[in-house]
């Protein structure tokens, strides 16, 4: 079992903020990094805070750890994720 360890974010002159990751038994993890990347930088150009840009860069490296490949396989845009936090 590996350690988990808190992502942690940060920006000028907002702080900081940690988040714990949710344990899972991934199924492939390749595309993880670029997923939270992702996840959190969608977040941030859209006017999240810290918190939910951690939040929502874990749910979707989380999501993307579950199947195997680095893509999801969706029609719709977001994955089934609440777009509250793109649009917030």
């Amino acid at each position: 079992m590996h350690r988990l360890r808190p992502a942690v974010g940060g920006a000028s002159g907002s702080g900081t903020a940690s988040l714990l990751p949710t344990p899972l038994t991934p199924v492939d993890t390749t595309g993880a990094g670029d997923s939270f990347n992702a996840g959190y930088l969608a977040a941030r150009l859209t006017g999240a805070g810290l918190d939910a840009a951690l939040q929502q860069a874990s749910a979707l490296a989380a999501k993307v750890i579950l199947h195997s490949g680095a893509l999801l396989h969706c029609v719709s845009f977001d994955c089934g994720f609440s777009r509250s936090v793109l649009t917030a």
